[in-house]
């Protein structure tokens, strides 16, 4: 973790982002982007601002702001969620409890995912979870089917007055007992309606891979995107790579082989801060 002019940093493969929730302004020039990314030899550093500005640009985050309801949602949503809740049972939990039971489910979940990223091992998942433990920041949810079994589970962390849904992972052999409904509707409940958070969000605009949890928020529990505008700002040999390969972006588009996919997420980057979308002037 890196501060700067009074915000930390949070270094995610090699690349900074603010650990602040969406909504919340970074005052940062490009000048002093380049000294924070000189001083911290990252790859590039990462912002964005005029959040929820009111036109469609390129870049959002999904979240959810008012209240929830089982009556705003279609009617068969509402008969998912029904299901859902008779068949499964949602709850918090620690974070100890999943570190001790939660690795199925995370390894099972990569079965489903289209792009190069794999689980971690056992061992260093467990690890991971455990540390969270300790951050007074972070809460757990975790789905049971009628077996006891944990079939799936989020990790959401609270910034302000925002909660962030940072992890959510689903066993795909479970699916048709309709866990993901039942767990999205109890925890837009609890937060949204009991906790009066401003908005719980989803995350950002996903650029490794399409991700289908962003879509089945937005189409079934009433999220919407909240557009604002993405600042990217480089090192010198990064920008060099850059200005040669986005002519032919697209050929790295769609792999599943690492170094390419990693290729495509940075030109993805350049691709949207080019955008005309991307500048409200």
């Amino acid at each position: 973790m890196i501060k700067y002019r009074d915000i930390e940093w949070a270094l995610y493969h090699q690349v900074l982002i603010p650990e602040v929730p969406p909504h919340r302004t970074v005052n940062i020039s490009v000048e002093e982007a380049r000294s924070l990314q000189r001083d911290s030899r990252v790859y590039f550093v990462r912002w964005t601002s005029n959040w929820d500005c009111g036109r469609e640009t390129e870049f959002w985050y999904v979240i959810k702001d008012g209240s929830s309801s089982l009556e705003e949602l279609s009617g068969n949503t509402r008969s998912k969620v029904r299901r859902g809740l008779k068949h499964c049972k949602v709850k918090k939990v620690d974070a100890q409890y999943l570190a001790a039971n939660a690795y199925g489910v995370y390894a099972k979940a990569f079965e489903r995912y289209e792009d190069y990223k794999r689980p971690v091992e056992k061992a260093v998942f467990q690890r991971q979870m455990s540390e969270l433990e300790y951050g007074k920041a972070w809460e757990f949810w975790g789905v049971w089917n009628r077996d006891d079994e944990l079939i799936a589970y989020s990790q959401n962390r609270i910034q302000e007055s925002v909660c962030n849904y940072a992890t959510v992972k689903f066993d795909p052999q479970h699916l048709r007992l309709y866990p993901s409904y039942a767990l999205f509707f109890e925890m837009n409940k609890h937060y949204l309606n009991d906790r009066n958070v401003d908005y719980v969000n989803d995350g950002a605009r996903a650029l490794s891979h399409d991700t289908k949890i962003q879509s089945f928020l937005i189409q079934k529990f009433k999220f919407r995107k909240s557009f604002c505008i993405l600042h990217v700002v480089y090192r010198a040999d990064i920008i060099f790579l850059v200005d040669i390969l986005f002519p032919i972006r697209r050929v790295f588009y769609n792999t599943i082989f690492s170094f390419a996919a990693k290729l495509a997420v940075l030109l993805r980057h350049e691709e949207i801060r080019r955008s005309p979308l991307n500048n409200l002037t």
